[in-house]
């Protein structure tokens, strides 16, 4: 009994306690198929590698001391489990099959009792069971763990063929029957076990996690009434909050698929939930789910409110906030509504996890958005502050009092926050989408900052999920001056640190500033129609602007390019209108030679005639310092040129410009992309002179130095696959999707995650990680580059894949050489597979 009280007993009871904190702390994933054991990871069990060290030094200390006491196989199997939880999964199997070979005959050595002795073996019995049939059942454990699929499958067949496995271990038996099939990817044949398991198991959470288990694999055989009847007695069963939660949660929702068109039941059953303290940490949730609902049922304004409840809820996670914001960009986006649409993506990028489905969707649109939104918030804004200027003094004040909080304020944010805020009829045109007068937008509040970046320095565009592009910043003008008019430019005021000096100072008060911001308005006009009619093929917002720019800002600087947009677009009585006014005002204009002559500019592009001169009359604009004009001209050279031989002379000429306006470092910043982008050209080789000059060449030269790489072949190493496409843009994010989705289906077992970059200017990197090893990582290869699926809408022969592991990624990410690594890999990983 000492070995048993001194050293088993002491670790038992540790191991115990180890394991109820995993069933206790580690977190489910209720979005998919539940394990059927809860097991540390890699993280976890580093963290509890302290305590099984411990386990294993008691029990190894004493066998040593007692190797003759009945308790030495329950010793060797808890060693066994501490290295389990270790990962040291090779420890652990010799520990079980130790037990196995060298303790499951005990009961055949025993002869037979003396009647005396009969009432003793009983209470012996009852004292120490034998646990080879607990070792078997974990050498299979850990057989699975392991991915040894074949060996589990083969020792499971053997468990269940003997006469002699106890019934008290069934529960058991098929509950790791069903965790194999499951791993496997086998979820049919998971259904069985785990119901045979049920049948054999009596503690209640156990059978309560299996029914739950049970409904996730029925619904994954579309058997929808049988997933919804294992819910129900996981509620029975009274399990912890979460897992309630979510069996009704499950509940709601197969009732909505199945046996419900309009969804009241549900609702119904999901406003219950929200009355209940204990699911508050799921509000966020819920609203989300409720808002889907209203969705579908075009019910915008009911979505609209579930959505901001979401987005304030206190305990609302980051995901479920991102999700949010994801939908009512959705929502904003169908309406039109661009300006909040972009703001609400930008808002869900910053805590959307990047391998989440909709992640590389909602970055394209958000960035496909940003150059309108910019002159969007140029129109906005500019007309806010005219309207600015058309007020008393005390209706002013009122105006900027809602903009900028008071500095005492006990909470900067909590105007953001308020969405009963009332609001007076301020905005310059109906319908108008000025965004701090907008309430769902205010929504994202200080406290939503500071729990998302902290503490962080004001500076202008905190909020923004990336800072790649900043605030509109051309030099533009107004015919009507066109020489003298500094259009300078439009003010931020999302700027979090704005202050009511800067807005008093940007209210156009004199003929000029008038001038100034009339003329920015009618540039932004005419760049969002080019946007709406080339990025949206929306046609009615491109007329509107393009309307707009003619009508409401006569002759400025871009009235000529606009009448020619609707010339273009018009049909009928209309499109001659806009012929005479192009013909009557700009006469010898290009436009009007290419109206009086459709073959014009074939004509003169087959001489380069048009562009020729067009760049010419720009140069002469640019020696004669009208730089306004000049930036006009710059503006429409892509729209007017598709074809446009000239265009490094036109990029030099813009960096040009730059330097007239003083700006230096824009200035350096261009030049170095003209040299880049023209190395060979006399434009490239001159722009690599002035920077030679301004000091600025050899320090960005050696910058781009890339040393050649060494690889070394490592076939233990953490690898990752990869997949080379000489795209960017919408084909590449397809390859990215049918990635994920091929994961899904053929490895939805692994924690594989897909991320994509871009490999210089013109490829895209897309990358699936990570694999413990060559031979997995190869056996991932084998599989995905004969599946078609794959690449559906991609042109195979700009894809090219391969493995690489952890550290050579590195070397070749600096390098970007596609070619020199292919024949690293095809000179080791395929020569592995052959020795193999």
């Amino acid at each position: 009994m000492t070995a048993y009280n001194n050293g088993y007993f002491n670790a038992k009871i540790s191991m115990k306690e180890n394991e109820e904190i995993f069933n206790t702390t580690i977190e489910d994933d209720y979005t998919t198929i539940l394990p059927v054991f809860k097991y540390p990871d890699d993280a976890a069990a580093q963290s509890v590698q302290a305590g099984m060290d411990e386990i294993i030094k008691k029990n190894s200390i004493a066998i040593q001391l007692h190797p003759k006491s009945k308790w030495v196989d329950d010793s060797y199997f808890l060693i066994g489990k501490a290295n389990f939880y270790k990962h040291n999964y090779t420890e652990a199997l010799t520990s079980f099959q130790y037990v196995i070979s060298e303790y499951s005959t005990t009961k055949k050595k025993k002869k037979k009792k003396k009647k005396d002795d009969v009432e003793m073996s009983i209470i012996e019995k009852l004292r120490h069971q034998p646990v080879h049939n607990e070792s078997s059942l974990w050498v299979v454990r850990t057989l699975i763990e392991m991915k040894e699929y074949n060996s589990a499958n083969t020792a499971l067949s053997v468990i269940k063929g003997s006469s002699k496995f106890p019934e008290i271990l069934l529960g058991e038996l098929y509950a790791v029957e069903a965790d194999a099939n499951i791993k496997q990817g086998m979820l049919a044949a998971a259904i069985e076990p785990l119901e045979k398991s049920i049948a054999n198991t009596n503690d209640k959470t156990t059978r309560a996690r299996y029914h739950f288990i049970l409904s996730q694999l029925y619904q994954t055989v579309e058997d929808d009434a049988k997933a919804l009847d294992e819910l129900k007695k996981v509620i029975d069963l009274k399990p912890d909050y979460k897992m309630d939660f979510y069996a009704r949660l499950g509940i709601a929702t197969l009732l909505l698929d199945n046996y419900s068109t309009s969804g009241e039941g549900t609702i119904k059953m999901l406003s219950e939930m929200l009355k209940q303290e204990k699911y508050k940490e799921f509000y966020s949730l819920l609203y989300n789910i409720l808002a889907g609902i209203e969705t579908a049922k075009k019910n915008t304004d009911a979505a609209v409110e579930y959505l901001s409840l979401a987005v304030r809820s206190e305990d609302a996670d980051g995901l479920q906030k991102a999700i949010a914001y994801m939908q009512l960009g959705d929502i904003n986006y169908t309406a039109i509504e661009y300006i909040k649409a972009y703001n609400y993506y930008d808002s869900s990028l910053i805590s959307l996890p990047k391998d989440h489905e909709r992640y590389p969707g909602i970055v394209l649109r958000r960035d496909g958005l940003n150059d309108l939104v910019k002159e969007l918030q140029i129109i906005e804004t500019e007309k806010k502050l005219q309207y600015f200027a058309t007020l008393s003094d005390k209706a002013l004040e009122s105006e900027l009092a809602k903009m900028i909080p008071e500095e005492d304020s006990n909470d900067p944010g909590q105007e953001f926050l308020d969405d009963n805020t009332t609001e007076t009829t301020t905005n310059v045109t109906a319908g108008s989408t000025f965004y701090f007068y907008d309430a769902s937008m205010r929504s994202r509040g200080y406290s939503e900052f500071k729990k998302a970046y902290g503490n962080r320095k004001l500076e202008d565009n905190w909020r923004r999920s990336d800072k790649t592009s900043g605030s509109y910043s051309e030099e533009e003008t107004t015919a009507a001056n066109i020489d003298t008019v500094a259009i300078g430019e439009t003010i931020d005021l999302s700027k979090s640190n704005i202050t009511r000096d800067e807005i008093l100072a940007s209210i156009p008060r004199t003929d000029e500033q008038k001038a100034a911001s009339n003329a920015r308005i009618a540039i932004a006009l005419y760049n969002a129609g080019g946007i709406y009619k080339t990025n949206f093929e929306n046609i009615t917002k491109a007329k509107e602007n393009f309307t707009e720019n003619i009508n409401q800002y006569p002759k400025n600087g871009l009235e000529l390019q606009s009448l020619y947009q609707m010339y273009l677009l018009s049909d009928g009585s209309k499109k001659e209108e806009y012929k005479n006014a192009i013909l009557s005002n700009y006469p010898g204009s290009l436009f009007a030679n290419i109206i009086n002559d459709h073959d014009y500019i074939s004509k003169q592009n087959k001489k380069d005639v048009a562009v020729e001169s067009y760049y010419y009359t720009a140069y002469e604009k640019y020696q004669m310092d009208s730089i306004n004009e000049l930036t006009l001209m710059l503006l429409s050279v892509d729209s007017l040129f598709k074809t446009n031989p000239l265009k490094p002379k036109f990029d030099m000429l813009s960096a040009l410009v730059l330097a007239k306006q003083n700006k230096t470092d824009e200035f350096v910043t261009a030049l170095q992309g003209v040299a880049k982008k023209y190395a060979t050209d006399e434009v490239g080789i001159k722009a690599k002179e002035i920077l030679s000059s301004m000091g600025r060449g050899d320090k960005e030269e050696k910058k781009d130095e890339v040393m050649p790489p060494t690889y070394t072949f490592k076939k233990e190493e953490e690898q990752y696959f990869v997949a080379v496409l000489n795209e960017t843009g919408k084909t590449a994010s397809d390859l990215k999707t049918n990635i994920a989705n091929f994961n899904g289906v053929n490895f939805s077992l692994m924690t594989l995650k897909v991320s994509s970059l871009l490999l210089g200017k013109e490829k895209t990197l897309v990358m699936v990680k990570s694999f413990k090893n060559v031979e997995e990582a190869m056996n991932y290869y084998n599989t995905i580059i004969n599946d078609g699926d794959v690449t559906k809408n991609v042109i195979t022969e700009e894809l090219t894949y391969f493995v690489i592991s952890k550290s050579n990624y590195i070397q070749f990410y600096k390098n970007k050489d596609v070619e020199m690594y292919e024949l690293f890999f095809d000179e080791n990983y395929f020569n592995e597979e052959e020795d193999e």
